[in-house]
């Protein structure tokens, strides 16, 4: 019988391979691709999956068998679980900054996520290109000690990972019974405006008490000490299939 197949970016890094042996543990058929995508699917094939990144996955997204699920970018903007100010804006928008703001692409990481100061402006990554229409976020800075990683499926957490502790990055799983519950409640919050499989994260901050920073694409997400068998359950949830034609 046929197995789910599922499709990983031609460059293996430590994620793609940890998804790659989860994946295989699992029972299923896995394949590397690159941008052309040119591979065949075995007839009778369940479903075709995909892990890598956003860029790559919009790059092929026209030639794989399968549908990766967008996030409503406006969420971020709207809930209240993120405790502070923040706004979509386009980035013809943006002006001069007049105080220490926190400034995050939408959509492709075309610049650096961070706060910036006064009279900065982001800078482009090389081969990159920013439309003045082109989604960016604004916020208020917030002291983030602790940061979470959670692979989510409808509405609830499969695995999850402290991925900096007192500032440091150092990922490291968190157990079902030590993980702080008010995630799980929050979670459960912002499931019904993701999709059914979504990475979510979360910051413990100066004022000791969990925001919610921002949703991630499980297709295209870092496992940060997630547990992989878990996070593939959620990447299999966060695509749908879609009729396959050479």
């Amino acid at each position: 019988m046929p197995k789910p197949v599922l499709l990983l970016h031609l460059r293996a890094d430590v994620n793609t391979n940890a998804i790659w042996k989860a994946a295989i543990n699992s029972g299923w058929a896995t394949e590397r691709v690159d941008h052309s995508a040119r591979f065949e699917v075995p007839a009778g094939t369940p479903k075709v999956r995909y892990y890598g990144n956003t860029l790559h996955a919009e790059i092929i997204g026209n030639k794989i068998p399968l549908i990766c699920l967008p996030l409503d970018l406006t969420v971020l903007a709207t809930t209240k679980l993120t405790k502070r100010r923040i706004a979509l804006i386009r980035a013809e928008e943006l002006g001069v900054l007049r105080e220490s703001t926190f400034i995050k692409p939408a959509q492709q990481k075309w610049f650096s996520a961070r706060v910036y100061q006064p009279g900065e402006t982001p800078v482009r990554k090389l081969g990159s290109s920013v439309l003045p229409s082109d989604l960016i976020y604004i916020s208020d800075p917030i002291d983030m000690i602790n940061e979470v990683r959670c692979f989510c499926l409808d509405g609830k957490i499969l695995t999850a990972s402290y991925y900096r502790i007192s500032h440091d990055y150092c990922p490291v799983g968190i157990d079902d019974v030590d993980r702080p519950k008010v995630l799980d409640e929050m979670v459960a919050e912002l499931a019904p405006l993701y999709p059914p499989g979504v990475v979510l994260d979360f910051a413990y901050t100066d004022r000791h008490e969990f925001s919610f920073l921002e949703a991630n694409e499980a297709f295209a997400s870092g496992l940060y000490g997630c547990a992989p068998e878990r996070c593939l359950e959620a990447i299999d949830a966060s695509q749908v299939n879609k009729p396959f034609s050479a």
